[in-house]
């Protein structure tokens, strides 16, 4: 079943309005101590931009699920360009943001063409020792790295080992 152009705006509309009304107390209003007390500083602008990309996210994921693959591939190019442009939005969250909401759209427009070349490749012969092979070495490769985390710089340093001695 198909939704009409309407329909789909509307939905967009009201998932934006949700994503506006739950943010405005979480990012549109924060609350700075200046030494005589709080007093509000306002982001309305994160929050509006935020709001305008969650509205054209949730119209790209539509078109996405209805089959309409140009459409929303332009929409998630779109987005994932004006997020990467040098303009001038109130905070690198937002470029990330807007990036990665159109990073996904794409993602999610390729999916059905991706995933029924890997069903294809999977069901071969070829595909089914990939498959056993990468299985086995994908396992050990995750037990290397769970042996090998803590010894990382982004391992937490707080309880050392017991055998490296304390610096002195």
């Amino acid at each position: 079943m198909r939704e009409r152009p309407p329909a789909m705006l509307k939905d967009a509309a009201g998932t934006a309005l949700v994503a506006a009304a739950l943010g405005l107390f979480i990012v549109g209003f924060r609350t700075r101590d200046i030494g005589q007390g709080l007093f509000f500083d306002y982001q309305l602008t994160d929050l509006a931009v935020a709001v305008v990309t969650i509205f054209f996210g949730r119209l790209g994921l539509q078109l996405a699920s209805m089959g309409l693959k140009w459409p929303a591939f332009a929409l998630g190019t779109a987005l994932g360009a004006v997020g990467a442009a040098p303009l001038r939005l109130p905070s690198t969250f937002l470029h990330w943001f807007v990036v990665i909401a159109g990073v996904l759209i794409i993602l999610r427009t390729i999916w059905p063409w991706a995933n029924a070349a890997l069903t294809t490749a999977r069901h071969s012969r070829r595909g089914v020792a990939f498959g056993h092979g990468a299985a086995k070495w994908f396992g050990a490769a995750l037990l290397l790295a769970a042996v090998l985390m803590p010894f990382t710089s982004f391992a937490d340093q707080k309880p050392r080992p017991y055998w490296v001695l304390s610096s002195a």
